[in-house]
């Protein structure tokens, strides 16, 4: 299962997108990858996803900016049991809404 998600994460690091779509529009897509921690260790062994995000120029100084995507909570296997038993994955869909000002 490690050696799989090392290369899933090398090759969607390897083909993270970054487009633009004429002067006022930018266009990314990434790769997302997370290691539960604290409660959420014992339950879920790895977090995977994408994203993708849009930002659109309003002014000189200023853009709005769209994120969201897609992240899945890889559910453990169930220790002490004489089965294959998996505890559930869960999936979520982040979004984020927002102003970006430049420096």
């Amino acid at each position: 299962m490690k050696k799989i998600l090392t290369a899933l994460f090398l090759v969607a690091t390897a083909f993270s997108a970054n487009a633009q779509s004429g002067k006022n529009v930018k266009f990314s897509l990434g790769a997302e990858l997370g290691v539960p921690t604290g409660n959420l260790n014992t339950i879920y062994s790895v977090a995977v996803g994408a994203t993708a995000q849009a930002d659109i120029k309003i002014d000189t100084d200023a853009a709005l900016t769209f994120n969201t995507g897609i992240i899945q909570f890889v559910g453990k296997h169930i220790p002490n049991t004489n089965t294959n038993t998996k505890f559930r994955s869960q999936t979520f869909i982040p979004l984020l809404v927002g102003v970006k000002f430049p420096e």
